[in-house]
């Protein structure tokens, strides 16, 4: 008698180039962030289209190799995310919601034309609905004003006449 657990494993493994016996997460916690998860799921999510272009240029051990590489990356991306989304939350000034709904609507704009229908089928590919888009788009756009604000604080140019070299306190 089959257990339908094993065939959804044997059938994620063939589809992955796993070779039978070797065993592969189907899902799992991939990491902890100030008590969020971040799964196995969400980094998959991640490095879906660089997996296939590493399968093209890769084979062997070396494939393996450089598909550790782009999971480990993936995962401290994914981590290094968590920590500014928390920090955001953390701090006392807010972005106004004007101004983040304004870059989600600015995303969307340039991404698709302003063509809602257009935007809407891209998500339906990718099966997210518009919700869940805009709250994705929302948290990219306060990852990466907050990144901007912390190198715009840590970076300082030096005077001209002097070496011309960036100085990073």
């Amino acid at each position: 008698i089959l257990q339908p657990g094993l065939v959804i494993m044997s059938v994620l493994a063939a589809l992955h180039g796993v070779s039978a016996g070797e065993k592969v997460a189907v899902d799992g916690v991939a990491a902890e962030v100030n008590n969020s998860f971040i799964t196995i799921g969400d980094v998959r999510g991640l490095i879906q289209s660089s997996q296939k272009q590493l399968a093209t240029r890769y084979s062997g051990d070396e494939l393996k190799s450089q598909m550790h590489k782009l999971f480990t990356n993936a995962v401290n991306t994914l981590m290094e995310r968590r920590l500014i989304l928390d920090a955001y939350e953390k701090q006392e000034n807010k972005f106004p919601d004007t101004y983040l709904e304004g870059r989600v609507d600015e995303i969307a704009q340039d991404m698709f034309s302003g063509d809602k229908v257009d935007l809407r089928a891209a998500l339906a590919r990718e099966k997210l609905n518009y919700d869940e888009w805009r709250k994705e788009m929302k948290e990219h756009v306060i990852v990466s004003t907050m990144r901007r604000m912390n190198v715009e604080q840590n970076l300082s140019l030096s005077r001209p006449g002097r070496s011309g070299r960036l100085m990073i306190r």
